[in-house]
């Protein structure tokens, strides 16, 4: 899985493949192939990720492994290009907004 981030995949063809497994809810398989595009020592954190960034965080969540939910978007603020940051932005928000956790879910629209 790791080569495959080293490659020259199309990441939003890619995206359109995991989103597929999301809806036959496969969420481990979606989680094992996108993990390494945002581990630290493999990752990508640039505008190509975006589109798989929601969809590893969303699968994470379906997995309940909040926990790594948080750890993916944090890494994605603290080493991603300006793009990929706002993309964490918004998905943090949202999984703040499905908490209830108002609040915080405005200040990441900010």
């Amino acid at each position: 899985m790791r080569a495959l981030v080293q490659s020259q995949v199309d990441t939003r063809a890619l995206a359109e493949v995991v989103d597929d497994w999301c809806d036959d809810d496969d969420f481990e398989r979606v989680a094992e192939i996108l993990a390494p595009w945002f581990d630290a020592e493999t990752g990508k954190f640039n505008q190509a990720s975006v589109p798989l960034l929601v969809a590893l965080a969303s699968a994470l969540l379906e997995l309940e492994r909040d926990d790594e939910a948080a750890a993916l978007i944090e890494r994605v603020l603290a080493r991603g290009d300006r793009h990929l940051r706002a993309e964490g932005f918004r998905t943090r928000a949202y999984t703040r907004l499905d908490k209830a956790d108002f609040d915080a879910a405005w200040e990441d629209f900010e």
